[in-house]
């Protein structure tokens, strides 16, 4: 599971410097608020 959230933390990194997904990181960010 760790390893699972660590990629999606680096997929959003990645979209986050392309800016090809802005609106992926509002849903990200309430999941983060979210505890797993």
């Amino acid at each position: 599971m760790f390893l699972s959230s660590v990629r999606r933390l680096r997929i959003m990194r990645t979209s986050e410097a392309n800016g090809l997904a802005p609106r992926l990181e509002e849903k990200n960010d309430r999941q983060k608020s979210k505890p797993i």
